[in-house]
């Protein structure tokens, strides 16, 4: 019954018990014929006025063992066969000793149906502790494994069956495949039978097993936990670079502002025709991409104001997919439902975080046709949004309600697993640096736009086989 569930387990009990009350009542009408083959043979064929009735007490402690005060009724039945038989069988009168083995047989019919009752009590509470104790472990949102000395699982509660992606009961017998050492408790990397990865945290201690040493393994599943330690360390990071580059870059825009005036003075000064009058123009405009760079600095640290009204975000998913994608020969698809919730949005910040994503799309698909040495699937690009609701257990950290997700997928060159953790940190890029691109602050602008919105945004990707951004944004009203 190991690894069985509950249910299964008390259904085998039920048969089983039914097959042996099945074989007692058999056992027990052939010890009834022999009592009365007894009385007859030493009344009729030996003609002894006595019956010798020690092999009586067989069934009737055996009655009283199994059913307890209903076994007296076959303490009865030998009583009345012990006093009738010498009237039936030999007419003889019945003596005072025939009437005291009589009452012999029900006292001690009586007593061990008494011992049998408390004897039975006391395995009952046993019974009832330990199918408690199995539910317990059985309903135990913690994984519970009992490994032996060998390393071969002997038991799984259900929680283990679906920490490791099996069947019921398919634990049991397979080796456990991690080091056992007594109460320490490790982290572990698990690998389920589907090919996922999950964090455990397992801790173990010595048992006994049906008579042998064995160890118990109990994991509980730390990945979401993991996760959003990861996301608070993220938000702490965040807050720390936000304060520093804010300062810095409120500072440093008072100076181009500075810079930009005397600069505009310098070209009223100046001819259209002189050639200086070229350079202050080149000045300017160099001026005018780093006043946009510290803009983008002061929204990444939050000094940024959010004009938000409440709207529909389908019109700006056509609109950024109409402006990222209409120069380039991707294929995309837009799939929005009628339904979407309204959400309460910045639209302007909010559109460039669509079209920022799109055009990462884009890149990841030109990187994949460039390096490509072979023939690739068309270039493709998905669009899709949908309403989704938000516990307060979710691993973004998200305040509990309604929400409207935004998923954009391609088919391009994908993110390098070791890149994953670090796509949204500001400044990392895998670009070259220069000052139109490869400054780092895309992806970490669009989670810095989405988390002063009170969403957020995940990613998911393999590289060579395409990346998925999910953008998640609050309903109006959905907190």
């Amino acid at each position: 019954m190991l690894g069985k569930p509950i249910y299964d387990q008390s259904k085998s009990i039920r048969i089983k018990e039914s097959k042996r009350q099945k074989e007692k009542i058999c056992l027990m009408a052939i010890l009834l014929v022999v009592c009365c083959f007894l009385a007859y043979y030493f009344l009729v064929v030996l003609g002894i006025a006595t019956v010798f009735t020690h092999f009586f007490y067989v069934p009737i402690i055996l009655a009283s063992l199994w059913w307890k005060r209903k076994g007296l009724a076959v303490a009865l039945f030998l009583a009345l066969l012990l006093i009738c038989s010498h009237h039936f069988l030999r007419d003889d009168v019945v003596t005072a000793n025939d009437y005291f083995r009589a009452l012999m047989f029900v006292v001690i019919g009586f007593v061990v149906a008494l011992l049998s009752e408390r004897i039975a009590k006391k395995d009952e509470a046993l019974k009832t502790s330990e199918l408690m104790l199995l539910k317990i472990i059985e309903k135990n949102i913690d994984s519970i494994v009992i490994v032996d000395a060998e390393g071969v699982v002997r038991f799984a509660n259900a929680a283990a069956d679906r920490l490791f992606g099996r069947k019921t009961g398919e634990l049991v017998g397979s080796s456990f495949g991690f080091p056992l050492v007594k109460g320490q408790s490790t982290e572990i990397t698990l690998y389920t039978k589907a090919g996922n990865t999950k964090l455990g945290e397992i801790r173990k201690a010595e048992i006994e097993w049906e008579g042998e040493k064995a160890y118990l393994a109990t994991i509980r599943d730390v990945t979401d936990r993991k996760r959003m330690e990861g996301e608070l360390q993220k938000a702490r990071k965040f807050e720390s670079i936000g304060i520093l580059s804010g300062g810095f870059a409120h500072d440093y825009n008072n100076l181009l502002s500075m810079i930009l005036g005397n600069l505009s003075l310098a070209q009223m000064s100046v001819s259209p025709e002189d050639e200086a009058f070229r350079f202050l123009k080149e000045m300017k405009k160099a001026i005018m991409q780093a006043r946009d760079l510290t803009k983008k600095v002061l929204t990444s640290a939050g000094g940024g104001a959010l004009m938000k009204k409440t709207a529909l975000i389908s019109p700006l998913l056509n609109k950024a997919a109409e402006r990222a994608l209409s120069e380039s020969d991707v294929r995309y698809e837009l799939s929005i439902p009628d339904d979407l919730w309204a959400v309460e949005i910045d639209g302007y910040l909010i559109g460039q975080v669509i079209h920022n994503l799109l055009l990462n799309a884009v890149e990841s698909i030109s990187a994949r046709q460039e390096g490509a040495t072979e023939v690739v699937e068309p270039a493709s690009i998905t669009v899709n949004a949908e309403n989704c609701r938000m516990d307060t257990q979710n691993p973004l950290l998200l305040k509990e309600g309604k929400y409207v997700k935004v998923s954009i997928e391609d088919n391009g060159i994908g993110i390098p697993h070791e890149h994953l953790d670090r796509v949204f940190d500001p400044y990392f890029s895998t670009k070259e640096r220069g000052a139109q691109k490869g400054m780092g602050l895309g992806l970490s602008l669009c989670q810095s736009i989405l988390k002063s919105h009170e969403g957020n945004i995940i990613v998911e990707s393999k590289e060579g086989a395409g990346t998925t951004f999910h953008m998640y944004l609050p309903t109006k009203g959905g907190h």
